[in-house]
């Protein structure tokens, strides 16, 4: 297998998960995806970190109860230097968006869950197609926390079907009136954390 910084040479988004490669010489924005002792072998910047609440709490040794204990376990993250994004994962209740600017909790959405394999990953690939496809952060992890539902509605390791991923980001990205949710600017946009 060629090195990561040979495969990544050309691209401008890498993900990594599960043990992670050397990346230490890409130019390309870093997206990871792994738990454990291997994100202390990452040994530079990420851009973007997508732990679990599981993971986090094994990460930093914390029970991480409340909004407040997560929001400061994913800032503490950003402030150390490991990444400049993190998206949260939090199951059935979406997803904790973190910059050193501002906090989000992106909403989930309700499906009937055949199996919960995939998900996580799905999530981290919907996020990679948004802002591969150069849409805003929030709107990124918004298709992440839709596709990562989506999995959660096949059996095993059946892969989901771009259909629902569509079906379930139009659900996440409306309002309770059915009326489109419009883009917000500034330092927090949504349904602020803090």
């Amino acid at each position: 297998m060629p090195p990561a910084a040979e495969v990544g040479a050309d691209a401008d988004l890498v993900g990594a998960s599960g043990s992670l490669p050397p990346v230490d010489d890409l130019d390309a924005r870093l997206i990871v995806d792994t738990s454990g002792p291997a994100l202390k072998q990452l040994r530079r910047r990420a851009f973007l970190v997508k732990p679990s609440i599981r993971e986090l709490r094994e990460w930093v040794r914390l029970e991480l109860r409340t909004t407040d204990d997560q929001l400061a376990a994913t800032r503490d993250l950003i402030d150390q230097g490991i990444c400049e994004v993190v998206a949260l994962s939090l199951g059935a209740e979406g997803a904790l968006l973190v910059t050193e600017e501002r906090a989000e909790r992106i909403p989930s959405v309700e499906v009937t869950v055949l199996s919960g394999v995939g998900a996580g990953d799905s999530m981290v690939a919907g996020i990679a197609y948004g802002l591969r496809h150069g849409w805003p952060l929030r709107d990124a992890v918004r298709y992440g926390v839709a596709a990562g539902a989506a999995m959660l509605q096949t059996p095993g390791t059946t892969l989901c079907r771009r259909a629902d991923v569509e079906h379930l980001y139009a659900r996440l990205t409306c309002s309770h009136d059915g009326r489109r949710v419009v883009r917000a600017s500034g330092p927090v946009a949504g349904t602020a954390v803090r």
